[in-house]
């Protein structure tokens, strides 16, 4: 049912994931933010700053532009994040809260698990009671 109707709407059901549209996506939440004052954490401008896009040129991960590596690294599936797109995020996560929200340090908590780039960070870092 679902197939028959993205084709009548005209949408291929097979390809509706298209890296423009999380662009114009991007961008608009980006003219949201700012209208109302809000920090945006703009992970799809930094991921195709890392995937060595320049505006005007072709999209990486699109039909056109094809596939990156870098993308592929950050992205297992074009949408899910890897651990390296999960530590992208939490990094520009952690210089929007620094610049934005001073006076809140971030948020320290103690993990029973932690992935590569949360154990090169050091215990100390996620040390609840250490206050730096």
């Amino acid at each position: 049912m679902l197939v028959e109707l993205a084709q009548q709407l005209g949408w291929d059901p097979l390809n509706t994931r298209k890296v423009a549209d999380s662009k114009a996506y991007a961008d608009v939440v980006k003219e949201v933010g700012a209208e109302e004052g809000i920090a945006v954490i703009d992970v799809w401008t930094k991921f195709m700053e890392l995937a060595g896009w320049k505006e005007g040129e072709l999209l990486p991960g699109s039909k056109e532009g094809g596939k990156n590596a870098i993308l592929s690294g950050l992205l297992c599936d074009g949408l899910h994040l890897t651990s390296k797109g999960y530590k992208v995020v939490f990094d520009e996560l952690a210089a929007c809260l620094k610049a934005h929200f001073p006076g809140y340090p971030l948020y320290k908590m103690p993990y029973a698990v932690k992935i590569d780039w949360e154990l090169a960070m050091g215990d100390q870092y996620w040390d609840v009671n250490n206050a730096n």
